[in-house]
């Protein structure tokens, strides 16, 4: 038997019976909920009653039963370092590039920390999780203890990058769990004890009617690449990743449609780097544009030009990306980093507004909603799984429609004055 150190107690939730088991792990008072499947319907009282003395005796077999869990399982005392690198290591046989990439960085930070505060994965508790989410994070914060330089300024950011971290911690613990080094997972999202910053949604500019005008104006004297990329980045939302993915065969010039099926990144590895071509996510849906004139003439221009690239450097022509439609004069792909670094060369040149290449698709949502579109035809656009998250995106812009439709509301409905109103600065009957 447990004794008094393990109890138990009845809930109900979704019309069931659940007992609640509450022990003690390492002095810390812990609990464990398991569903008796038991219905807990108070409709029929005496069948009520039996249903509950059901439940209560799978409770108290639950704590006569019960086995407190133990951290010190075979394996526990392997240091928390070795754990993420054998991890990190897993995840390179199965993961794309970039997944691979995002983990490194994170495992980086991670070593680095945990290499200063030595750890085996069997002592590692809530506490020693929520140090290093502090320590990852004042070292991230602007002001006098900043280690390393953030993106913004203010610290925009911050948050969602320790998010990252706590993620792979939480990853490499859980793969501990599976193994059987570990009975629990400190760093679960559902442990009340670590206390997760919250996420933030990263800021970004738009590009006004003017604005955007400009700087289509300003693309006309660049190379024809560089216009069609952001062009399109501009007309149709597209990101970096799906510009650079399309394809000749994307391209349906009778119909004048582009299918968006296929992306570009770049990642750095192991000090290489590397640039991935993949098929878009399985089970997402597929986008379709029709193309305007302006567009398809620039397409056109595009292939001949990697055509006649083609023939002047002969054997020499690379011919790896052959079906890609962004190349440069000797056939290499245009890489991801090169299209953002001339983004942002062609925006200072030219006196221009400072946004990213991803802000062109943002200013595409905005303009789009200023010509009165509305956010299910944008969604679609954008290709934003739910509606949810395109509205979330874009609150600035959609929550202008609640403050309209109230003064609408407000103007098309006559409303009474208080009998002791004052007009014109003097009460009635006076």
């Amino acid at each position: 038997m447990n004794g008094d150190r393990v109890t138990g107690s009845l809930s109900r939730k979704s019309g069931k019976f659940y007992v609640t088991i509450y022990y003690y792990e390492s002095g810390v008072r812990r609990r464990k909920s398991y569903p008796t499947k038991i219905s807990a319907d108070e409709s029929n009282k005496r069948k009520f009653a039996q249903n509950e003395r059901a439940a209560r005796k799978i409770m108290n077999e639950l704590i006569h039963t019960f086995v407190v869990p133990s951290n010190k399982t075979a394996g526990a005392e392997q240091p928390l370092c070795d754990a993420i690198h054998i991890w990190l290591r897993e995840q390179e046989g199965r993961l794309a590039y970039a997944s691979v990439t995002g983990y490194s960085y994170a495992a980086r930070d991670l070593i680095l920390y945990f290499s200063e505060h030595p750890v085996n994965i069997g002592d590692v508790t809530p506490k020693i999780v929520q140090n290093y989410i502090a320590w990852e994070t004042k070292r991230r914060m602007p002001g006098p203890s900043q280690v390393i330089k953030t993106r913004s300024a203010d610290g925009a950011g911050v948050n969602n990058t320790v998010m990252k971290r706590v993620a792979v911690l939480r990853s490499v613990l859980q793969a501990a769990k599976r193994d059987g080094i570990i009975s629990r997972n400190p760093a679960a999202s559902g442990d009340s004890w670590v206390q997760l910053p919250k996420v933030q949604r990263a800021s970004f500019q738009v590009l006004n009617h003017k604005e955007a005008q400009a700087l289509l104006t300003a693309i006309e004297s660049e190379p024809l690449w560089f216009r069609l990329a952001t062009l399109l980045g501009l007309l149709y939302g597209l990101r970096r990743s799906e510009v650079l993915g399309i394809r000749i065969q994307d391209i349906d010039f009778t119909q004048r449609q582009l299918f968006i099926q296929n992306t570009v990144t770049q990642q750095t590895l192991h000090h290489s780097n590397v640039i991935t071509a993949k098929p878009k996510t399985k089970g997402t849906k597929l986008r379709t544009f029709t193309l305007t004139t302006e567009v398809v003439n620039l397409l056109r221009r595009q292939i001949d030009q990697n055509n006649e690239n083609r023939m002047i450097f002969g054997s020499c022509y690379d011919t790896a990306w052959e079906h890609y439609l962004f190349r440069d004069i000797d056939g290499r792909l245009i890489a991801p980093n090169r299209l953002t670094n001339a983004f942002k060369n062609f925006l200072k040149k030219n006196n221009l507004k400072a946004i990213r290449f991803h802000d062109l698709r943002h200013s595409c949502a905005s303009l789009l909603y200023a010509q009165g579109i509305s956010p299910k035809t944008i969604q679609a656009i954008l290709g934003h799984s739910t509606l949810s998250t395109t509205t979330e995106i874009y609150t600035h812009l959609f929550g202008k429609e609640k403050d309209e439709a109230l003064e609408a509301l407000s103007n098309a409905l006559v409303i009474p004055r208080a009998a002791d109103e004052k007009t014109d600065g003097k009460t009635d009957g006076n």
